[in-house]
């Protein structure tokens, strides 16, 4: 195995002969790496030097080194940091990734901005799949974009040819899950100190919301989920969808320009949603600046990112945060539905309470017309009654009277018969004076004097009876309020008024009054 190390990866490389191809039958130098690792090769005329071995220099009075030869000594004083791995953190500059691995550099800059240290780094193919791989288990996805602050476990390679490097080995997802937390609260901070967070909660959302402008993938499952949420309900929502990237470098520009849009569009309320991910997908929305202009904008908005466990800086900023898209959809569903079951029990209750009353109405006035006609009747009867008992009454008055005077008309006989004659002739003079006073006829006479009296009283009240003149053709006019109409001083036009005739009734407007 030849002294030389693998340019690419740093590990030993062994001489090799070509079995196919123009060079068929020829050697070079091979990485021990390969295949799994590394492909590199160098030719076989590379050559190591030590320090005691110089070639002759045209000047005779200097001696001039090769450069393999300094290249070997910064090797072997390199020697023992090549054996040994450690972890750093520096942020990734022109990054590219290019047939499997990953090239960039390594950079540390101090407070100015100003780049203090840098050094090449690889991340070979398999590598760069393991650590992949890692980060997706622990549900990240791994970034390696420029100005990214990464924690890698290095291991140092040297190659004459291609100079110092890094090679990552590993990659920690806690470190890159804390950077992005520690920027995440960061923002909040300044978001919090500058009384960002409640300007829109302030704004009054409308009851039922019907024009929404919507700002998401128009191809994710979350816009799906909205849409087919809103169209089950079979409300008529209008729906302004406004596409946008929510993940990746896009996002800010994306979403500020969707919300610039959706200002102007005569929208009631900004819906921002997107589908569960990865935590660094969803922290690609963990924006300042869009923060900052949904703590500014003229329109409630209303957020659901990710999953239920997940909480973006745009939620703290926005008017109300969901979990999910469907929520969003289902509270907007449930204000109809509430709406709705509130106008149909008002409904019931109106037509409840009102068929209640009316049929209290209508039986009073049934009972009212009854009365009309059997008040009248029965007052007749009354009278009659009384009048047939007080008739009676006197006819028991004359005959009790008639029965006792004579029995003392029967007295007096005897008393006459018994007395003497000029007893008689005066008791006679009295009894015929008393006789004349209470003769038959004269009660008769007065008995007929009441019976008349009684019938005029009995004709009377039959004259005033209400059906009376409307049996002669007359009629009864009553107004709203169910009252005789006697003057046409408290009737308007468009008075609705009832006419009772001897068969039946009549129900007229009032369209003209002449007056007298």
């Amino acid at each position: 195995m030849a002294d030389i190390q693998c340019p690419r990866c740093g590990r030993p490389m062994e001489i090799r002969t070509a079995r196919r191809g123009p060079n068929a039958g020829g050697q070079f130098y091979g990485c021990t790496g390969w295949p799994e690792f590394c492909n590199e090769t160098l030719p076989l005329e590379t050559a190591t030097f030590d320090g005691n071995i110089f070639e002759e220099s045209v000047d005779q009075d200097r001696q001039y080194l090769p450069l393999s030869a300094i290249t070997k000594e910064i090797q072997n004083a390199l020697q023992p940091v090549l054996s040994r791995d450690f972890w750093i953190k520096a942020e990734i500059s022109s990054g590219q990734e290019r047939g499997g691995s990953f090239y960039c550099d390594l950079t540390e800059s101090d407070q100015g901005g100003t780049i203090i240290a840098k050094i090449r780094c690889i991340i070979w193919n398999r590598d760069l799949d393991n650590i992949r791989q890692h980060f997706k288990d622990n549900g990240l996805d791994l970034q390696l974009d420029d100005g990214t602050l990464v924690g890698f476990r290095c291991a140092v390679q040297y190659s004459p040819q291609y100079g110092l490097s890094l090679r990552v080995i590993e990659a920690d997802p806690a470190f890159v899950l804390g950077e992005l937390e520690l920027k995440r609260r960061q923002i909040l901070e300044r978001l919090t100190e500058e009384g960002l967070l409640d300007p829109n909660k302030k704004l009054t959302v409308p009851m039922l919301p019907l024009a929404i402008g919507l700002i998401t993938s128009t191809t994710s499952a979350a816009s799906n989920d909205f849409l087919t949420t809103l169209k089950a309900s079979g409300y008529g929502y209008r729906i302004h969808l406004a596409d946008a990237m929510m993940q990746g470098e896009k996002v800010e520009h994306s979403i500020v320009k969707a919300l610039d849009v959706l200002e102007s569009a005569n929208v009631e309320l900004v819906v921002i949603t997107r589908g569960g991910g990865s935590k660094t997908e969803l922290y690609s929305l963990d924006n300042e600046a869009i923060a900052r202009r949904i703590a500014q904008y003229g329109l409630p908005v209303w957020t659901a990112i990710g999953h239920e466990t997940d909480t973006s800086i745009l939620d703290y900023v926005a008017n109300k945060n969901f979990r999910t898209p469907t929520a969003v959809a289902e509270e907007l569903v449930d204000r109809y539905d509430g709406m709705k079951r509130y106008l149909d029990e008002s409904r019931n209750r109106f037509e409840s309470t009102w068929s209640y009353r009316l049929s209290r109405e209508q039986e009073w006035l049934i009972e009212a017309q009854d009365d009309m006609v059997k008040k009248p009747l029965q007052f007749i009867r009354s009278i009659s009654s009384d009048l047939k008992l007080k008739a009676y009454t006197l006819s028991s008055l004359v005959k009790s009277r008639l029965s006792t005077e004579e029995k003392h008309l029967t007295a007096a006989r005897q008393l006459i018969v018994s007395s003497s004659r000029t007893t008689v002739k005066v008791s006679r003079k009295n009894l015929m004076m008393q006789r004349d006073r209470f003769r038959a006829d004269r009660f008769y006479r007065r008995l007929r004097t009441e019976v008349k009296d009684l019938e005029a009283k009995r004709s009377l009240l039959t004259a005033l009876d209400p059906r009376r003149p409307i049996e002669k053709g007359f009629a009864l006019v009553y107004d709203q309020a169910g009252k005789i109409v006697r003057s046409v001083a408290g009737i308007n036009v468009s008075d609705v008024l009832q006419t009772e005739l001897s068969d039946g009734k009549i129900t007229s407007k009032v369209s003209r009054i002449r007056r007298k």
